[in-house]
């Protein structure tokens, strides 16, 4: 081992900033946690002083979560937007990624990444002042285009049926391009003579994409599905603060844990029941994404672990 560094110096050099910001920002908060089972006051003991001298309550914030008229609503919500966000969004970068695959010309296959690439960078902010500007009703799209198509979006941003659409819709436009590339470089791996042999066995291109494309990036694609059940309690925030914001009218529908939250942490300042209710989702999506893994390799796929 010491021979190992010694040899590759430089290298583990280079990993130490990266080393130093995971443990900063993911591992060290990890401490913070202790709150959840305390009367957290920082502005009365100052952040240090809240946690050293804080009154230990033990479950009392989860059972006031749990209590809550709000908590099967949340929960709900939170769950069935993001299984509405693996149905819709996950397999479409697969497919994208096979059509570039598939694409001939080198130059118009980096054309097309490059441009679905692109609303990943883009923050929600952005793209909410989009949606909003495009379907806004005194906007020339809602009163002369769709109308002409036979569609009526007036009141779109305020329908409490369009905005879980929305939602959905957002996400897949915003991901697809950049969860491509994963779902690309897998494909580069495949050994090419398989489709060659393929070929001369008389197979055309589609059955060479389902008996030899799709089996060869099954691990990534399980990886990928397991990591997304794994985050079914977490939602994008940004988003959700963009297209639903204050708007209570859209809570019953659109109101996640992570909005209410928000709401909790940073408006009421309730620091300490906003951290047992962040645990409360660890440790659920630990246990989902440890069930998700037994269920892949009872099926004979590759887990996690």
């Amino acid at each position: 081992m010491i021979k190992a560094i010694k040899k590759h110096k430089y290298i583990y050099l280079m990993m130490i900033p990266g080393l130093l910001i995971l443990v900063i920002f993911n591992y060290i908060p990890i401490l913070g946690n202790v709150i959840a089972f305390m009367d957290y006051q920082p502005l009365s003991y100052g952040v240090l002083g809240g946690i050293l001298r804080g009154d230990w309550v033990g479950f009392a914030h989860f059972k006031i979560f749990f209590d809550s008229i709000f908590f099967e609503r949340l929960i709900f919500n939170t769950i069935w937007i993001n299984l509405l966000k693996i149905i819709f969004s996950f397999p479409l970068p697969i497919l994208f990624a096979i059509f570039l695959n598939e694409l001939q010309g080198r130059r118009k296959k980096k054309v097309i990444q490059t441009i679905s690439s692109f609303p990943h960078f883009i923050s929600w902010v952005i793209v909410g002042g989009l949606i909003i500007n495009i379907f806004t009703q005194s906007g020339p799209f809602v009163r002369e285009i769709l109308p002409k198509i036979g569609i009526n979006a007036e009141g779109l941003l305020t329908s409490v049926d369009a905005i879980i659409p929305m939602i959905v819709i957002s996400t897949m436009w915003k991901g697809f391009g950049w969860g491509a590339i994963i779902y690309l470089a897998a494909i580069t791996g495949i050994n090419p003579e398989l489709y060659e042999a393929a070929s001369v066995d008389g197979a055309n291109r589609f059955r060479q994409v389902w008996h030899i494309m799709l089996p060869g990036i099954a691990p990534v694609i399980i990886i990928m599905l397991l990591l997304n059940i794994g985050n079914m309690l977490n939602a994008d925030i940004s988003q959700f603060l963009v297209l639903v914001g204050d708007k209570a009218f859209l809570f019953e529908r659109a109101d996640v844990i992570d909005t209410y939250v928000y709401r909790a942490g940073m408006i009421s300042m309730r620091y300490s029941f906003t951290a047992a209710v962040g645990l409360f989702k660890a440790v659920i999506a630990t246990i989902m994404i440890l069930g998700a893994d037994r269920l892949a390799k009872a099926l004979g796929q590759d887990g996690l672990w």
